[in-house]
């Protein structure tokens, strides 16, 4: 992989990190469209561990939809300090 796209590989993975969404097009017009319609399109959901303990832990969370035509992106999980 060249310096362009180790570059760009570092917003690729934060983005997967963090529940976010990377766009990449010689078209902006294209991009644009398309963040507009993700936009247009989503809940927020916020939620509370039942047993939440400040141990200074990676807690993974995994969000789960039945019907298959929805897609989710979520954060990876969060660190319990």
């Amino acid at each position: 992989m060249g310096l362009k796209g180790e570059f760009f590989s570092v917003f690729y993975e934060l983005a997967e990190a963090t529940g976010g969404l990377t766009l990449s097009s010689q078209n902006p017009n294209a991009s644009l469209k398309k963040a507009v319609e993700v936009a247009e399109s989503y809940y927020l959901l916020y939620y509370r561990p039942l047993n939440y303990r400040p141990d200074g832990k990676f807690r993974q969370i995994k969000v789960m939809v039945r019907d298959r035509h929805y897609k989710v992106i979520h954060r990876l999980g969060y660190i319990a300090d």
